[in-house]
């Protein structure tokens, strides 16, 4: 759910993955999760700095991460971690990466495992185009995916209606505090669905509809790729009921929505592309 000033339009609501940039809501949810299972464990655990495996685990940061002195760490435990997170505050986006790469395969025991799966689930509710996989973060978007959306957020004129609905799928998805993943389907296949409208001039039309006029509007589709559009649009009135009132709680999650945003953001990049 967008919070009181995200739907007054005081504050700015982000629709895209953050790629090649960072904000300070992930940055600062990165640490808190790293400060919250590794730091503070290890504090509760063995209390004194100086003692092992501790001391040798915090060294490691000056000698294998920051590339400094290890006599320069601090012996303090307080010290020690603030020296820590102004390094991490300074860092560039990429670089943060590599701190959580390198913190989830320094930390060494059975808590990797969750302290993996809990940055997965910071960097998906904040909108990173980064998983881990194996202790190493992968991009979970290539290019042309990203560059296929980017596209279709950004129609104007009469294909403004498209847009409009590819926008409202990306930030139904994108939610932090409530993602609504059925509803965001529903918007990527309205994109497509409006779009059809536009290239048939049928204003009522739906998808199926649209689908099976294209050739009189011009569009030739080969009849696999028709077949395959027919089968998504029988997915969303299907599939958890996307289109039907629920009266159990839904499936779909996010790897549903961002497969139906990236097909239809293609789909309406295609036929738009037919109509120039």
């Amino acid at each position: 759910m967008m919070r009181f000033s995200q739907r007054m339009g005081f504050t700015p609501i982000r629709s895209a993955l953050q790629i090649d940039s960072m904000d300070a809501e992930l940055r600062n949810s990165i640490w808190n999760i790293i400060d919250e299972v590794v730091f503070e464990f290890m504090t509760a655990d063995y209390g004194d700095l100086r003692t092992e495996p501790c001391f040798s685990f915090y060294r490691s940061f000056w000698s294998d991460f920051f590339k400094e002195p290890a006599r320069d760490m601090p012996l303090n435990w307080a010290n020690c971690i603030y020296a820590i997170r102004m390094r991490y505050e300074k860092y560039e986006w990429f670089r943060v990466y590599d701190f959580c790469e390198f913190v989830v395969q320094k930390f060494g025991n059975n808590e990797v495992v969750n302290l993996g799966r809990k940055l997965n689930k910071v960097l998906e509710r904040e909108g990173s185009a980064y998983r881990f996989s194996d202790n190493l973060l992968v991009r979970v978007s290539d290019e042309i995916e990203l560059s296929s959306i980017s596209d279709a957020q950004d129609f104007s004129g009469k294909y403004l209606p498209v847009s409009n609905h590819i926008n409202a799928a990306i930030r139904l998805m994108s939610d932090r505090l409530s993602p609504d993943y059925r509803n965001s389907i529903k918007e990527s296949i309205s994109a497509v669905e409006a779009m059809c409208r536009i290239a048939t001039g049928n204003h009522k039309a739906t998808l199926g509809d649209a689908l099976k006029k294209f050739s009189d509007a011009g569009i030739n589709i080969h009849p696999a790729l028709n077949k395959s559009l027919n089968q998504m649009y029988g997915y969303t009135n299907d599939e958890s009921g996307i289109r039907h009132s629920l009266l159990e709680e839904s499936r779909l999650d996010y790897e549903d929505a961002k497969f139906m945003l990236v097909v239809c953001s293609a789909f309406v990049n295609f036929i738009r592309g037919k109509l120039i």
